[in-house]
């Protein structure tokens, strides 16, 4: 089933995507736009690529990329792609997540966002069984310079071996300033029987927290931010993986 999700998902994002790229000889405001689709993206080089607040690329640098089609009734497609390093010796060095979802914004400054993701990692051995998916329901509220987003995330058969569920709450709040730099920050919650399979404790799950800010210049994005998990996190995961710690990262996007 995992791998029947990520080829629909990827078909579509075929489909989709190909006909975009060639649009090189429409007019400036239109060459990303056919068929109510708008393509979009970004590259970012980071110093690490931290995920729910543990490391993925076992505190080396990341190069990371995006791609993005948007309808204009709301659906689009989206493929991200990071190396990846779990330094647990099963070779693992590429993440690919492509997702399917549905989002609105009104006028009154709400939004809804749906959807599934297809997490996916070619690289790694048949037996590590990285490969799942998450279901997604979230919601915003935008008000003059402050947002708040929240999102629940759900897997029936989480990462790796054990097949077990697991579920992640994700909290963010942004406020921009009139300076042109926007201050953020982030509360998430992982939690579910994957977790609590994992330890004698009987824990259940872990947070983790970021606070830090982002601004352009020069056509290129900046962005900071301490990251960190609570010690149950720190128990449930390699030391080296949960440390707290700066994350910085320049983007462009197109």
């Amino acid at each position: 089933m995992k791998k029947e999700v990520a080829a629909c998902v990827l078909g579509l994002l075929s489909l989709c995507s190909t006909p975009l790229l060639a649009e090189d000889a429409a007019p400036e405001a239109d060459k990303n736009k056919l068929a109510g689709f708008t393509l979009s993206g970004n590259l970012t080089l980071a110093n690490e690529y931290v995920s729910r607040g543990l490391t993925a690329s076992d505190h080396g640098v990341a190069l990371q990329g995006t791609l993005n089609a948007n309808h204009d009734s709301g659906f689009y497609l989206g493929f991200f792609g990071s190396n990846v390093d779990f330094n647990d010796g099963d070779g693992s060095s590429l993440e690919i997540d492509l997702t399917a979802g549905y989002t609105r914004e009104w006028s009154n400054g709400l939004s809804l966002d749906l959807g599934v993701i297809a997490y996916l990692y070619p690289k790694s051995p048949d037996w590590a069984d990285y490969d799942y998916r998450e279901y997604f329901l979230g919601g915003g509220y935008k008000l003059d310079s402050a947002s708040l987003k929240v999102k629940y995330f759900y897997s029936d058969d989480y990462t790796g071996p054990v097949d077990e569920s697991a579920s992640y709450l994700d909290t963010q709040l942004a406020y921009e300033l009139p300076v042109k730099v926007t201050l953020k920050g982030h509360y998430g919650y992982a939690f579910g029987d994957w977790y609590k399979v994992q330890n004698t404790r009987g824990i259940r799950g872990f947070s983790d927290y970021s606070l830090g800010a982002a601004t352009e210049l020069a056509g290129f994005g900046f962005e900071v931010n301490y990251v960190g998990v609570d010690n149950d996190g720190r128990f449930l995961n390699p030391s080296a993986h949960a440390d707290g710690r700066g994350i910085f990262s320049v983007s462009k996007s197109f």
